[in-house]
């Protein structure tokens, strides 16, 4: 198959993009031809954005190798139609509704799916850090991860635009069970998960901002573009993803078959997805005033 891999974490860099190198390589091992477009820096959160007041500027590396909208129209036509279009994989879980709606891997996979092709975004997860950065672990993941796009691609579904996959990262994922799944429903609580802190003078708008003092973070955080005056003092709202957990409301209890449940459980989450936001089907008729 011709595979377009693209992304929102960026080129291949640690700590945020350790994935897509290991991912085109195990691709590439099963004799697929792998185009790829990123970013040229982190994006993520991004959903399926279009940036409309900036140009898109296209840089060439890797010798004559490299979104979606740009892999599929206006690179790489010498190649031959794309088969499939591949979002990922995403640095952290993309499960529940709330990470779902914002997540820029599945934003790529949808607007590829919008464009009629078919269209997987992956997420590699973790609790550990030091499993998220195993070169073997990330190697074992990628190859299980090829697998089941074979395995998807024979038997895509009729009613399928595209799957969001979540593969944790374990010491047995080159074994781990893949189960259909559905999505659960989550949200934001009142304070979400926005930190108000004083700025620094080194921090810019939008760059990463590694806190090692956050025992047990896994993903770094980023500064925002919103300040405020407080106290006669510059601050800076900053998004810190590894605050997110406690910034979502969740079931009591998480439900056999959904998508965190079986993350949790350490198996692979394949969830069918219609690239659109659905209707609620029982509401008709007139809106009385």
């Amino acid at each position: 198959m011709h595979i377009l891999i693209v992304n929102d974490d960026g080129p291949p860099a640690v700590p945020a993009s350790h994935y897509v190198r290991n991912l085109v390589l195990a691709l590439q091992a099963q004799k697929h031809t792998v185009s790829v477009v990123l970013h040229h820096r982190q994006r993520s959160y991004i959903g399926k954005a279009h940036l409309v007041d900036q140009d898109i500027t296209i840089t060439s590396y890797y010798p004559d190798h490299a979104l979606s909208l740009v892999g599929l129209y206006h690179h790489f036509q010498d190649r031959g139609p794309v088969d499939l279009v591949v979002s990922g994989p995403n640095y952290g879980r993309n499960t529940t509704a709330v990470f779902r709606l914002g997540s820029g891997t599945i934003g790529g996979a949808l607007e590829a799916a919008a464009c009629g092709k078919k269209a997987v975004a992956i997420s590699f997860g973790f609790d550990d850090y030091s499993l998220g950065a195993n070169n073997a672990i990330i190697d074992a993941a990628s190859k299980r991860c090829v697998e089941l796009i074979a395995r998807l691609v024979r038997d895509w579904g009729p009613n399928v635009h595209l799957f969001n996959i979540n593969v944790p990262l374990t010491t047995k994922v080159h074994s781990a069970k893949a189960m259909y799944t559905k999505i659960t429903q989550n949200g934001w609580t009142s304070r979400s998960c926005l930190q108000e802190i004083e700025a620094c003078s080194n921090e810019q708008a939008g760059e990463p901002i590694f806190d090692s003092s956050q025992e047990g973070s896994t993903t770094p955080s980023f500064a925002g573009d919103t300040s405020s005056v407080a106290q006669g003092q510059a601050k800076k709202k900053i998004l810190r993803f590894v605050a997110v957990p406690e910034g979502v409301s969740a079931p009591g209890e998480m439900p056999e078959g959904q998508d965190s449940w079986t993350a949790d459980e350490g198996m692979i989450s394949v969830t069918p997805l219609r690239a659109n936001f659905m209707h609620v089907d029982k509401l008709r008729g007139e809106v009385e005033l």
